[in-house]
């Protein structure tokens, strides 16, 4: 976002445009404009399609639970169907990233392993650990009270994308040598807008102090991964986004649970 003017529509297109990148809920753009989307510019409004992605597995829970299911029922249903309107598309990241790191050898290699799909034993590893978590702090949330899984849905999913633009913003970019999708210099405007915006969605939804802690420890753990993947390989990729994407999202469930959830 340079300094053009933009009007509610454009900023509407930029959400509909990360709603593209993210989900796979279908968009009828060719009804919407006759150009191109221009997902570059769409960054900013990254925990705005984060936020909506939330709240529809929070809506999920919801239905479920209403309906006299257990509450760990209800919680596995959102949790599904949050990966289900995505395509798994972070979690396929997180996947390929942990395997890529467990079995390669050296940058190339990692690189390598990080373009196949091929699942390994690291990767069904780390989506069984990622799913179980996921699960069982919502759970405990449920327990004390069935809003605070609503909460953690849609502000663990806002932070989570912001945090794919913080990591896109701060790191080294391994495009040309990997040839993946989603690493390339963000704007200072559009980062600062990401951020900004998911921390008030933070404040908004979330207990005060829970938000607090648990963005700043986002932060911490995606400038630590930052660290690590540029010692590694030199780099991001989009896979790595991925990867962060869902550990941030647990790095916020983890304090959540910690601080209101059941023994």
């Amino acid at each position: 976002m340079k300094n053009e003017k933009l009007d509610i529509f454009d900023l509407l297109k930029d959400v509909l445009s990360a709603v593209m990148v993210l989900s796979k809920i279908p968009v009828p753009w060719e009804k919407i404009s006759d150009d191109p989307p221009e997902f570059n510019r769409s960054f900013w409004a990254f925990p705005i399609a984060g936020c909506i992605l939330g709240l529809i597995s929070g809506i999920v829970f919801l239905f479920f639970y209403l309906l006299s299911l257990p509450i760990i029922v209800s919680v596995s249903l959102a949790v599904f169907a949050g990966i289900f309107i995505t395509g798994g598309l972070h979690e396929e990241g997180l996947a390929n990233t942990f395997r890529a790191f467990f079995e390669g050898k050296d940058k190339d290699e990692i690189i390598e392993l990080m373009k196949s799909s091929n699942i390994g034993t690291y990767s069904s590893l780390s989506l069984i650990i990622l799913i179980t978590i996921k699960i069982t702090a919502l759970t405990s949330l449920g327990i004390e009270n069935f809003w605070y899984v609503f909460a953690a849905l849609i502000v663990s999913g806002t932070i989570g994308r912001s945090m794919i633009v913080f990591l896109r913003s701060i790191s080294n970019s391994i495009l040309r040598a990997d040839e993946d999708d989603g690493a390339n210099e963000t704007e200072g405007n559009i980062l600062w807008s990401s951020l900004g915006l998911s921390f008030l969605i933070a404040i908004i939804f979330s207990p005060f102090w829970v938000a607090i802690s648990g963005y700043t420890l986002c932060v911490i753990q995606t400038y630590c991964f930052m660290a690590y993947c540029n010692k590694k390989i030199g780099g991001v990729s989009g896979n790595i986004l991925g990867a962060n994407e869902q550990i941030s999202e647990i790095m916020f469930l983890l304090v959540f649970s910690a601080v209101y959830g059941a023994l």
